[in-house]
C-alpha cells in the first residue's frame, strides 16, 4: 500500500494498493452527516478509471462504521451528485445501493479480500 501525495495528479485517490497482483485505488472519506463530499476531479478520475476496467473503492468512515463502495457504484449514483461549487460536490449516502458496511470490531481480512478480490 502506498499513500499517494497530491503531486500525483488532481483527483488521484489517496491510496494505491497492490497485493499478489491485484491492484486497486482507495479514496478515503469521512461522511459529514449523511453526505460524502467529493472534488469534481475525484469523480472525473473515477469515471476514467472505471471506463478502463480499473478498480477503485471509496472507503468512508460513517460514524463508527466503515462503508465501502465501488467506483461503479459511484457512477450509478451520478444523477444524485449535487454540485456545491464548480470544483466540489456531495452525495447523500442513501443513494448508494451497493455497499459493504463493517462495524467494530472491523473484519480487516474481509475488508482486504473485498478491495483486492471482489
Amino acid at each position: 500500500m502506498t499513500r499517494v501525495e497530491n503531486v500525483a495528479g488532481i483527483g488521484t485517490p489517496d491510496v494505491n494498493a497492490c497485493y499478489q497482483g491485484a491492484e486497486t485505488w482507495l479514496e478515503l472519506k469521512v461522511a459529514k452527516g449523511n453526505y460524502i463530499y467529493l472534488r469534481a476531479s475525484q469523480v472525473a478520475f473515477c469515471v476514467r478509471r472505471v471506463a478502463e476496467k480499473g478498480r477503485i473503492f471509496f472507503v468512508t468512515r460513517y460514524g463508527e462504521d466503515i462503508l465501502i463502495f465501488t467506483g461503479e457504484e459511484l457512477l450509478d449514483c451520478m444523477e444524485h451528485i449535487e454540485g456545491i461549487t464548480n470544483k466540489a460536490c456531495k452525495l447523500h449516502l442513501k443513494h448508494i445501493k451497493e455497499s459493504f458496511i463493517f462495524t467494530k470490531p472491523y473484519a480487516w481480512k474481509s475488508i482486504a479480500d473485498l478491495v483486492y478480490y471482489q
